[in-house]
């Protein structure tokens, strides 16, 4: 089993900035004994084509349409195992990628699930539904959306997984914040994040009291511009700090707040963010969306509390007391440490090679 190579067909790959990477980084961490990984992913950042990154080898492509010819020429230097593909568009020129080959398993990944709208991209979704014999996904609720889409084959359910003991245990702290009471928001600024309803929110609290702060940290200065447009100066704005620094940033949360609308990219996906700051003995304050829903359902803490809209979760924020809201230890996040779903990963590679 030793040397096999998996080859992971992805969009955009940006270590420690968007959570698919992250993602991927965890599950792969722990099985580097048994198999080698190669990352082709979009060119998003302008790169050079070829890049070694986080140990791994990195090829990069400027259009969709350029996987195969890119494949064609990684198949040829390399004994390729195993394809992994993940998500939609990747996976289709993937696929085309494969006509010709021989003896190359795929996994096909879908990080949240949501029915295409356009003419193709329901055509797209329909013909890699057909080709793919295993998927994996992120959540039960992904199982169910994509039952509904008329796929009866192999489903595994393989969650985020984080080094829990990395973010428990981590005792040092940044100079991000005031000693006042620290309400965050750590990740990418993109839409689907919720973060223009976080700037809106912050000022709704900040109004009503002076003794908090919020922060965000993540994102570009030119998203930040376009936040504190909305924020004013009720939060405080911070670039991305490097991975190492991460638990340190959650140390000066009191509660991290995950403001994510709901969108069919946030109904069946369960974010790494709340899970690393539950591990970091973080509250967790966010929005009733599907795939927090079913982390409440899962953990049933009282350390993660959702609400259905902006206004209810301000009045929550507005009256929050640090004396009267400790952190409980009534939960468990074994199924979340990224150990656990690294060896679930790998049992998927290792059935995929004895079919």
């Amino acid at each position: 089993m030793n040397n096999k190579i998996v080859l992971h067909i992805h969009q955009k790959f940006l270590p420690y900035q968007g959570g698919s990477t992250q993602r991927l980084l965890n599950l792969i961490d722990n099985d580097k004994s048994q198999f080698k990984h190669i990352v082709m992913c979009i060119n998003s950042e302008g790169k050079e084509i070829y890049s070694k990154e986080n140990g791994l080898d990195v090829y990069r492509f400027n259009h969709y349409w350029q996987i195969p010819s890119l494949m064609k020429r990684i198949l040829r230097d390399n004994d390729i195992s195993i394809v992994h593909l993940h998500n939609y568009r990747p996976a289709f020129f993937g696929y085309i990628g494969l006509l010709l080959t021989k003896n190359i398993r795929t996994v096909f990944e879908l990080h949240s699930v949501y029915r295409p709208s356009g003419f193709v991209a329901r055509l797209l979704a329909k013909v890699v539904h057909n080709l793919t014999k295993d998927m994996i996904v992120l959540s039960q609720s992904s199982v169910s959306a994509v039952r509904s889409m008329n796929y009866n084959k192999n489903i595994h359910i393989i969650r985020n997984g984080i080094d829990v003991n990395k973010f428990e245990h981590n005792s040092l702290a940044t100079s991000l914040a005031t000693k006042k009471i620290v309400f965050g928001y750590i990740g990418s600024i993109e839409k689907f994040q919720g973060v223009e309803q976080f700037a809106e929110l912050a000022k709704l609290v900040t109004n009503k009291r002076s003794d908090v702060e919020f922060i965000v940290v993540g994102g570009s200065q030119k998203q930040h511009f376009e936040l504190q447009k909305i924020s004013g100066n009720s939060v405080s704005y911070h670039h991305f700090v490097p991975q190492e620094v991460v638990p340190q940033v959650y140390k000066e949360l009191d509660v991290l707040i995950m403001c994510r609308p709901h969108l069919p990219e946030t109904e069946t996906a369960i974010p790494l963010k709340p899970l690393e700051a539950l591990a970091s003995r973080k509250l967790v304050v966010s929005t009733d969306v599907g795939g927090m829903k079913e982390l409440s359902n899962s953990l049933e803490t009282s350390n993660l509390k959702l609400f259905s809209d902006i206004d209810s979760m301000s009045q929550w924020l507005i009256s929050y007391d640090k004396e009267e809201n400790h952190f409980s230890d009534d939960f468990n996040l074994d199924k979340f440490d990224k150990s656990h779903n690294s060896l679930l990963l790998t049992q998927v590679y290792k059935e995929l090679l004895d079919v």
